[in-house]
């Protein structure tokens, strides 16, 4: 859980590959249920890794940005509060 973390992938997907390794539930809540502010750090951090600091300025750049963080597994609650309204 620690590499898929450090690798910048977010809790729907950690979630994901955990239960195809058939680890079991409860411990996989156990271990992903942290503060919702640290998730939405680790998604700003991606964000601006992959793309810049600044906010999407156009619906396109937005959109982009916004598969992008789906992809890697973050819910979409974290997408809007990483990129804001437009």
């Amino acid at each position: 859980m620690r590499s898929r973390i450090g690798k910048g992938y977010g809790p729907i997907r950690i979630r994901q590959d955990l239960y195809q390794r058939g680890i079991d539930d409860d411990l996989i809540d156990s271990e992903l249920t942290c503060s919702s502010e640290r998730w939405l750090e680790l998604a700003q951090t991606v964000r601006e890794k992959r793309f810049s600091p600044t906010e999407p300025g156009d619906r396109n750049v937005w959109n982009a940005q916004a598969r992008f963080l789906a992809r890697r597994g973050f819910p979409a609650d974290l997408i809007y509060r990483v990129l804001g309204q437009l």
